[in-house]
């Protein structure tokens, strides 16, 4: 499902939500707008797609899975 930053931020850290790949999960590291990571990469700049069907935020890294 595309979230928001705003649905996003209320996951706590630790939480895993699946990814758009079916064997692969993603987790959260909340720490505040500031400090929030994806996996490796930290997202920089939320809610780049406003008027988009899917929802994309700017990172700073590729993604990696464990």
């Amino acid at each position: 499902m595309p979230l928001y930053f705003t649905d996003l931020s209320h996951f706590p850290t630790g939480t895993l939500v699946p990814s758009g790949i079916s064997s692969r999960m993603i987790k959260i590291h909340n720490r505040g707008r500031g400090d929030f990571f994806v996996n490796n990469a930290q997202i920089v700049t939320a809610n780049v797609c406003l008027s988009s069907v899917i929802k994309c935020h700017g990172v700073d890294a590729i993604i990696e899975y464990d």
